[in-house]
């Protein structure tokens, strides 16, 4: 799903020169969110503040955005700003290491779930990771290189992810009854049931 908010060096790859980005702002197809970005009209609004307010949309927000399955304790804009940013006391995320470049008006999934991991309990994370997962169809290892920068912890979290996950409360009781010391088989295999799998069980 396409955010509608555009950098100018996205509008001219898409073949608007400045002459043709000006005009649409004074017809209206275009609006002026800050220096260097713009909107369409039909814009998704949490985008549309993070860059007004001087970054892009983050963390738990751009999973949200990326359609992942989101804990329901998970709340708030989420916004990763640049250092001409807005200073105020709305909740700043920032990933691990040297800070990302501004790719576009949404970080992508590996960036948002590096900036996650500072904003999120460990259940939480593990539980939009499996979505992430799922989503981009990587395996562990896959998304561990696209987050090169993340400490020991969060890739000790990465390891409790499953790919086989089907829904953010099969996580989370995955890994409530694991914590109590119950071992829990994903998607295990039903005798007579030709073929069809239940989504755990517990022994």
């Amino acid at each position: 799903m396409h955010s509608n908010v555009f950098s100018r060096t996205e509008l001219v790859r898409l073949g608007h020169d400045d002459t043709a980005i000006r005009a649409s702002v004074r017809s209206g197809d275009l609006i002026r969110l800050r220096r260097g970005w713009f909107a369409t009209p039909a814009a998704d609004p949490d985008t549309v503040a993070a860059v007004r307010a001087g970054g892009v949309l983050a963390c738990v927000s751009a999973l949200r955005h990326h359609a992942l399955w989101i804990p329901p304790t998970a709340r708030g804009l989420h916004i990763r700003f640049s250092r001409h940013g807005e200073r105020s006391r709305r909740r700043r995320c920032q990933g691990h290491g040297r800070p990302h470049p501004f790719v576009g008006a949404v970080d992508s999934i590996p960036i948002a779930l590096d900036c996650a991991a500072r904003c999120l309990d460990r259940e939480s994370w593990i539980v939009i990771a499996d979505s992430a997962l799922a989503t981009l169809r990587w395996s562990r290892t896959e998304l561990a290189s696209a987050m090169p920068a993340c400490p020991a912890q969060v890739r000790r979290w990465l390891r409790d992810c499953d790919t086989r996950a089907q829904s953010g409360t099969e996580t989370m009781v995955r890994l409530r009854l694991r914590a109590r010391g119950y071992a829990v088989e994903v998607q295990p295999e039903i005798p007579g049931m030709g073929g069809w799998t239940c989504e755990w069980g517990v022994f």
